[in-house]
């Protein structure tokens, strides 16, 4: 996964593209006992994500953030929690599923 991340930097992928291949190297890495790696990739998508205008993905992605954090090792639920109660205001904010 990392592979294709480096791969999609190089080429100039976009934004868009390059933070869902952080996000998705960052469930497998958390799916696969890995927290610290997953945290890592899992910010460096929202730091992708937040320079795009996909609002919706930006809060799913902070709601699976702050679960990381929460199962994480050590634990960190206070900052899951500010960052649980951001993404549900997002939610509200955005209304409706797609």
């Amino acid at each position: 996964m990392q592979r294709l991340i480096s791969i999609s930097d190089t080429l100039g992928s976009p934004l868009a593209a390059r933070a869902s291949a952080c996000w998705n190297a960052a469930v497998t890495a958390y799916r696969h006992g890995r927290s610290a790696d997953a945290l890592v990739l899992a910010e460096r998508a929202l730091a992708l994500f937040g320079e795009t205008d996909h609002a919706r993905d930006l809060a799913m992605l902070r709601a699976g953030y702050g679960l990381v954090l929460l199962d994480g090792d050590p634990a960190e639920p206070e900052r899951a929690h500010e960052i649980l109660l951001d993404a549900r205001h997002r939610f509200t904010r955005l209304g409706t599923p797609r």
